[in-house]
């Protein structure tokens, strides 16, 4: 994964909020141009800081790679050519927006020396669509920010367990550090989009998010970065609930109904009154091709790989 800072100009409102950026292939004239080479180097997981009017104000992450997109209705009156590059990418406001030339002597350092660079050394933005920035220099915009507004107890529990273990490990190396800073952000843009696909616990009905916590129904680190951002990889649950699902110990059938693994003792179901109050409900095409693989594991089918 890497980082990257895109420099909008009057686009920015209708990039950020319609959730993708657009270039065009080439220069009017027909040349090549760094910046819009750039977009087919981002892949699903990237991060994305948006810069607009001197201001750093939202973060994104990569939702695909770029695909040839027509030009959008903002740049219609533009002399680009027809066709360009779209990257999908979510985007999530900053916690705290800020201007860079006011931090231009942490950011001053860290700019590209070769290549293109979206700042001028006197804090002032170039005009280059999309640069490549260094883990340094994005890791130090992540901390200017703020972290993005929400808390990791909401986080699925396999995944926080996973993410946590790396960051207490002494041993773990600074690479593998910052593998872990990038999936944080991610996991919010994740939540965000699983709640607006399941706004509730499937199993006890509550519709709290603040209680609830977005779990990867596809294991996370099986997953590929795509496959990690999908909204369709997950269900908002209750922490206990997502405590018997995250271990396997719960799945979904085709029909929304409840399975147990063999591994579960009854009484657990019992105790925490799980099958009084769950109503089967119907999942999505696009969620039933993760269910299949999680259904598998739950139900003793297949193994999770070890190492």
């Amino acid at each position: 994964m890497a980082y990257w800072w895109v420099n909008h100009g009057q686009s920015w409102k209708d990039e950020t909020g319609q959730g993708a950026l657009w270039s065009p292939i080439t220069r009017s004239d027909g040349g090549r141009h760094e910046p819009y080479d750039n977009m087919r180097l981002v892949e699903p997981g990237d991060i994305v800081f948006s810069f607009a009017n001197t201001i750093i104000g939202h973060v994104g992450v990569a939702e695909g790679s770029a695909i040839p997109h027509p030009k959008p209705l903002y740049a219609k009156d533009s002399n680009w050519g027809a066709m360009g590059w779209l990257v999908p990418v979510a985007f999530e406001p900053l916690s705290r927006a800020f201007r860079p030339r006011d931090y231009i002597d942490v950011i001053g350092p860290l700019l590209p020396r070769v290549g293109v660079t979206p700042l001028l050394k006197d804090g002032r933005g170039t005009m280059n669509y999309l640069s490549a920035i260094s883990d340094e220099l994005g890791e130090s915009l992540l901390a200017i920010g703020g972290p993005i507004d929400i808390a990791s107890r909401y986080y699925s529990t396999g995944l926080d367990a996973e993410l946590q273990e790396i960051a207490d490990d002494s041993t773990v190396s600074e690479t593998e550090k910052r593998q872990l800073l990038k999936a944080r952000v991610g996991q919010g843009i994740f939540r965000k989009k699983v709640a607006a696909r399941e706004p509730c616990c499937r199993v006890t009905g509550v519709t709290d998010l603040s209680l609830l916590r977005a779990s990867h129904i596809k294991p996370w680190r099986l997953s590929t970065n795509e496959e990690r951002l999908d909204g369709s990889n997950g269900l908002m649950l209750s922490p206990h609930i997502d405590l018997l699902f995250d271990q396997h110990l719960i799945s979904f059938g085709e029909d929304g109904s409840l399975l147990t693994s063999p591994k579960l003792d009854s009484i657990v179901l019992s105790q925490w009154s799980i099958t009084e109050a769950y109503r089967p409900r119907p999942f999505a095409i696009n969620q039933e091709k993760y269910l299949q693989i999680h259904r598998n594991l739950t139900l003793g089918r297949i193994n999770l790989p070890t190492g």
